[in-house]
Formats: C-alpha cells, sequence, structure tokens
C-alpha cells in the first residue's frame, strides 16, 4: 500500500494547495510560540492527507506544555493504522 501511494504523497507534497497550510511552506523560527496554531493546521492537514490514501488515523491530545510561565497546548499527535488482515502474523 505504502509503495503504490509513493506518487500520491509526492505530487501532493509539490503541489500548491489551495489554501494554507502548505507542508513545504512552514515558517522556521527559534522560538515556536507565536506558530503553533500553524503546526496545529499542518497536523490537521496531515491527518487528512493520510486518509485520503486509505490510512486510518486517529489524533491525539498531548495536553499542554509550558514555556517561560506560559501555557501552550502542543499538536496532536496522528496514530495511523494501514491494513486489516486478521490472518497477518505479526512479529
Amino acid at each position: 500500500m505504502v509503495d503504490a501511494s509513493t506518487d500520491a504523497f509526492i505530487v501532493s507534497s509539490r503541489t500548491p494547495s489551495p489554501s494554507p497550510p502548505s507542508p513545504v511552506t512552514p515558517p522556521t523560527v527559534g522560538d515556536g510560540r507565536p506558530y503553533r496554531p500553524c503546526v496545529q493546521e499542518m497536523s490537521d492537514w496531515l491527518n487528512a492527507e493520510l486518509k485520503k490514501v486509505g490510512v486510518e488515523t486517529k489524533q491525539v491530545d498531548l495536553g499542554n506544555h509550558v514555556m517561560d510561565g506560559q501555557t501552550l497546548p502542543l499538536p496532536n499527535a496522528i496514530l495511523g493504522k494501514i491494513g486489516n488482515d486478521k490472518n497477518k502474523k505479526l512479529s
């Protein structure tokens, strides 16, 4: 499944999105506090892209992070599962 979807991932990362965010244009900064919402947008974008290629996903709230006395939300983690073959051996 992953090998078969390689082209879809490559094309989507190079194709400009009709609206932000874009995986190739996030700002690079040393202090990310002002950009936390952008990071969450990227998490949402990635989650949607994974679903488009058949990955079963779940976003998990990681809580908050205290930085310099300010409480900031952490971006969600994305858990993904590819396939559901009950007969496949797990090692």
